[in-house]
């Protein structure tokens, strides 16, 4: 009787186990999702070096953006995040701070009136 009741709760622990180690390696490999936001796990390379130029407001921390100087030519369309109290406000330029750069942090999905959903890059300066 005894016997029994180690190999079931020996099999209950192993299985438990087992279930959290499966658990833990397939959610390791999950981008992390916050508010539409697709992080990566490291930010990335700098998307440019330029002053940024706000021109819409999603969030009191969040905005689009393009480079002051090409805004909505030929450049991309970009999600700034920022992690500062900073106060943004539309037509607003963003001086880039000497040696920093807006680096791709991840990707967000930008629902538009025309295109339907567009995937723009998500940057924060650093």
């Amino acid at each position: 009787m005894m016997k029994h009741l180690v190999s079931a709760l020996a099999g209950a622990v192993i299985g438990s186990a087992i279930t959290l180690a499966v658990v833990f390696v397939w959610g390791v490999g999950l981008p992390k999702v916050q508010d539409d936001i697709v992080w990566f796990d490291q930010v990335g390379e700098c998307m440019t070096k330029e002053n940024l130029k706000v021109f819409q407001i999603l969030a009191p921390n969040k905005a689009l953006v393009g480079e002051e100087k090409d805004l909505l030519l030929d450049k991309p369309i970009m999600l700034l995040v920022t992690h500062h109290k900073i106060p943004l406000y539309d037509e607003q330029v963003l001086p880039m701070p000497k040696g920093k750069c807006a680096k791709y942090a991840g990707n967000y999905n930008l629902e538009t009136k025309d295109d339907g959903v567009r995937v723009i890059p998500v940057v924060v300066v650093e």
